[in-house]
């Protein structure tokens, strides 16, 4: 157990792991995964009236984006999310415009796709909003079945449309049939979940899928959450005051104070200040600087035993907040500053940074291959040879190249137009789709 072992999910070590077995290197595999993925998704399109040769082009677009390929040269686990998320896409959209049991095999293979995306990235407590949307559509979709009456019943009875659109049953059954469709992602991501959950306990000692999971690493940061700054800021949920308090009122977290006001904000200081400007403190990064700075302190033979160093200081925490000995705030859900009024207008601000890093074009965009690790361990683990990676790096650093530079500046420009392009016309689809269905109710088309 060190200091890197548990620090991220899963999904994407594993896939190192088992690519071992293939012989392949492990950008040819990634490659093939979302491949794959595009497909699945592209072939779900003509199920909602989108022609073959529309649904070709959307599979082009994902699969040949000019992103992917210096992306994808990155040893982040962002490059198994993207295949994964792409799976879970796929399957939910093949399952919305099925039926019956074909509709429960692809909700399946679907819910296979969340739960690897569950346990790829911690923002997974986003997919959550997709489920909710895929229960919605699979209810707005049989509703919208089970109120079609046959021509020849509607000619018996003109009031026959009416009465199924009234009747509570028919809602209930579209009801119940969108449970069930919804069940099976969520029992695989909840098993698979907690079977990688124990996989964490039998090799690192905890019940947990990483290190930011821990029990005590969430209690002891809710509770530094918990104390009243003297200023509340943007971009600074822990300031240097609210851990002067917890210094003072808990001897636990009192023995960090060397290590997390000495190197380890020697080291977060400048990401800061460079990120949010925030000056000589941690600003967003003291989440990482508290997972961090018990590795100053000492070897931790496993995450039992720091865990168990997280949990008593916030049990001191959370005693001397009790007692009132600091003025303390209310903290609605972990790991997010509690003072909403202070962060939520920069939301947005944050949202169109983001917008303009996924659709720029120029050439920064498309950067040179660095593989962020020590060059033989990254090529052990990714079955790949150096002389190939220094082709790579050749190719995207070459300057002086005039036609290498109009190339990276034509795929970059792609970029820009299929991420804007895929902004505005996939709302005027949707809207397009949804007024078909409501004007003829037939789902079926």
């Amino acid at each position: 157990f060190g200091l890197h072992d548990y620090e991220r999910q899963p999904v994407y070590p594993l896939v190192i792991a088992l690519n071992q077995y293939t012989g392949l290197p492990l950008r040819i595999t990634l490659d093939l995964l979302f491949m794959g993925a595009c497909l699945l998704l592209a072939l779900a399109l003509p199920r909602f009236g989108v022609s073959r040769w529309a649904a070709l082009l959307a599979f082009a677009l994902m699969a040949l984006h000019p992103l992917t390929f210096p992306a994808f040269a990155f040893g982040y686990q962002d490059v198994a999310y993207a295949p994964a998320f792409l799976l879970a896409l796929g399957g939910l959209l093949h399952a919305l415009g099925g039926r019956g049991t074909q509709r429960l095999a692809w909700s399946t293979i679907g819910g296979v796709g969340v739960a690897l995306t569950w346990n790829t990235r911690p923002e997974h407590i986003l997919l959550l909003a997709l489920l909710a949307a895929f229960a919605v559509g699979v209810l707005a979709v049989e509703w919208m079945r089970l109120c079609r009456v046959s021509p020849g019943a509607a000619a018996e009875d003109p009031q026959a449309p009416l009465l199924r659109r009234r009747s509570f049953r028919t809602l209930m059954q579209a009801t119940v049939t969108a449970l069930c469709t919804l069940l099976p992602p969520i029992v695989i991501t909840l098993a698979v979940t907690l079977c990688f959950a124990g996989m964490g306990r039998i090799s690192m000692g905890s019940f947990a899928t990483s290190n930011f999971q821990l029990p005590g690493f969430t209690a002891l940061y809710t509770e530094l959450l918990a104390i009243q700054p003297q200023e509340s800021r943007p971009y600074w949920p822990v300031p240097r005051d609210v851990r002067e308090k917890a210094y003072a009122a808990s001897p636990t977290f009192q023995r960090l104070r060397p290590h997390m006001e000495g190197p380890t904000l020697d080291t977060y200081r400048p990401m800061a200040e460079a990120t949010t400007a925030v000056r000589d403190d941690f600003g967003v990064f003291f989440f990482w600087g508290l997972r961090v700075a018990p590795w100053y302190m000492q070897r931790w033979d496993g995450a039992d035993q720091l865990d168990r160093f997280y949990a008593q200081a916030a049990d001191e925490l959370r005693r001397a907040r009790v007692g009132g000995l600091y003025e303390s705030r209310r903290v609605f859900a972990p790991y997010i500053d509690p003072d909403v009024a202070v962060w939520l207008p920069h939301l947005w601000e944050g949202m169109g940074r983001y917008w303009h890093f996924i659709s720029r074009a120029d050439l920064e965009l498309l950067a040179p291959e660095d593989p962020g690790a020590e060059p033989h361990i990254f090529d052990r683990g990714a079955l790949r040879r150096a002389a190939t990676t220094a082709q790579n790096q050749a190719l995207w650093t070459a300057h002086g190249r005039p036609d290498l530079q109009e190339a990276k500046g034509a795929a970059a420009r792609v970029v820009s137009w299929s991420v804007w392009a895929g902004a505005v016309l996939t709302p005027v689809a949707l809207c397009a789709l949804l007024a078909a269905c409501i004007r003829h109710r037939d789902v079926e088309t």
